[in-house]
């Protein structure tokens, strides 16, 4: 699992000054090491081998409390470069001056297979080889804070201004965590299938730069529990996730519902991840549903369990609309492997932006796009390019939004389909009518009466066997207030209690 040179072509280039080997055995769940430098050092280089497969998450913490690197080792070796120049810097690492003093290097091993570890350590005064000659977009700066801060990452830079639909995937995964792509694999694999933007979310890492390109990446990070996923969209500086915590952090009911909250105050968005997917259905019965901004309804259709799975979680979206909630559902391919390789001998490709989410947005910035999610102006497809609008009195209304009761609605749909034969189907209250059979292009109208109480309204378009295809967000006629307040609530009303 090698992310950078080798250590020992590093020792070829590099006047090392100094170099330490430390051993030991995961043989506990949290293994805390400390790295002793004698003295300030322009550089460091860092590698951690295992001979066991694991599920071992690694923080470097500076003397002065910084966060310096982050890490997920699965097998073999992970290295990490430390340096003030961001081109000689790991994707997980924040770039500044080794300091003298204890650094503290966490060992969190998530299984309980026992074996050896052997943690080397460089450091001197020369510079690092680059590990990137293309130009950088920087998130994190040196710093001496607790954890860290996303200081140099602008969330209002805009890499289009033009007002239109956006395409996007929020959930994808490089070999900085269990992913098989770099980060400029990724990122060609983005542009090959037309995204707009993309969110990088590795498994309890936060990106501290990324490549700069014409397509928007917004830093984000997978907090990655034993009792389930959530992503933090947009995430701006460090939670602490860790089971060391206080609260116990991600592995407790109240450590998540304090996680869920910090992040929510960042401004970044919280996303239930395959919130139905065993075995990583999300078990954190106390979570408020007030502290969850979108739910991920739509995970990698070609994964053979997402079929049920995301049937199920749009049964148990169905239920929160129908109790009032207006969260909005996303899709996302949580891309973990090669555009070659599939989970299923001969089956489809597993890709990043399969499925996409679409975003109608004032221009292409992070915060644009995030705004718009929150707001619910959002559909999920699988190649159907959809340009749903809504119309109340001849005014244009969007997707998320929420008109008076007894106020009529026009539907417009400017669609084109891969295949032919696929349905257009009307949902309300939960309730299902087909309404069309669609061509591969086409325009189809709908008015629709008002009507007394309060309703919600989406579409989804299935093939001609039932399979999702895709589906939109929904518009309100007026408001009702919540009788389900916490997650278990949600799984007793939905009929998934006993799951």
């Amino acid at each position: 699992m090698k992310h950078s040179v080798s250590l020992i072509g590093f020792y070829k280039v590099m006047n090392v000054l100094e170099r330490q080997e430390i051993r030991g055995v995961l043989e506990t769940s949290l293994i805390n090491q400390t790295l002793h430098i004698p003295q300030m050092y322009a550089s460091m280089k860092m590698k951690i081998s295992i001979q066991e497969k694991a599920w071992l998450l690694i923080i470097v913490t500076s003397p002065e409390g910084t966060i310096r690197a982050q890490g997920l080792l699965m097998d073999g070796s992970i290295e990490f470069c430390f340096s003030e120049d961001l081109y000689s810097t790991s994707f997980s690492t924040v770039p500044g001056k080794i300091s003298a003093g204890d650094w503290s290097i966490e060992l969190l091993n998530a299984l309980p297979k026992k074996g050896p570890y052997l943690i080397e350590v460089v450091y001197g005064q020369d510079s690092l080889p680059k590990l990137d000659s293309e130009p950088l977009q920087v998130f994190a700066t040196s710093q001496y804070e607790a954890g860290f801060m996303l200081n140099n990452w602008n969330p209002n830079e805009a890499v289009n201004t033009e007002q239109r639909w956006y395409k996007g995937d929020f959930h994808t995964h490089t070999f900085y965590s269990d992913g098989k792509l770099s980060p400029q694999e990724g990122m060609t694999s983005a542009k090959e299938i037309g995204l707009d933007f993309f969110v990088a979310t590795d498994h309890n890492i936060i990106p501290t730069k990324w490549l700069k390109d014409s397509t928007l990446v917004i830093p984000g990070v997978e907090i990655t529990s034993s009792r389930g996923h959530f992503n933090a969209l947009g995430v701006r500086s460090w939670v602490d996730w860790r089971p060391t915590a206080s609260d116990k952090g991600m592995e407790s009911e109240r450590g998540m519902n304090r996680i869920l909250k910090e992040v929510g105050s960042q401004g970044a968005l919280r996303s239930i991840n395959h919130p139905l997917l065993r075995p990583w259905q999300w078990a954190f019965k106390e979570t408020l549903l007030s502290e969850i901004d979108v739910i991920e309804i739509w995970n990698d259709p070609t994964f053979p369990d997402n079929v049920n799975a995301t049937k199920q979680a749009l049964v148990l979206w169905d239920t929160l609309l129908n109790d009032g909630y207006s969260i909005p559902g996303i899709g996302g391919s949580d891309s973990h492997m090669r555009p070659t390789e599939s989970y299923v001998e001969g089956g489809p490709a597993s890709l990043i932006g399969d499925p996409s989410t679409y975003v109608w947005a004032n221009e292409l910035s992070a915060q644009a796009i995030l705004d718009s999610v929150k707001l619910g102006n959002v559909y999920v497809s699988r190649g159907q390019v959809l340009n749903p609008s809504f119309f109340v009195n001849g005014e244009s209304v969007h997707m998320g939004e929420s008109i008076a009761q007894n106020s009529d609605i026009t539907f417009k749909l400017n669609y084109k389909c891969t295949t032919n034969g696929n349905r257009l189907v009307k949902v309300i209250n939960g309730v299902r009518t087909e309404v069309e059979n669609l061509e591969l292009e086409g325009i189809y109208k709908e008015e629709i009466k008002g009507e007394e109480g309060y309703r919600w309204i989406r579409y989804e378009v299935r093939s001609s066997n039932g399979e999702l295809l895709a589906f939109l967000n929904p518009i309100f006629n007026g408001t009702k207030k919540h009788s389900l307040h916490i997650w278990a609530d949600l799984l007793e009303k939905a009929g998934f209690n006993n799951d």
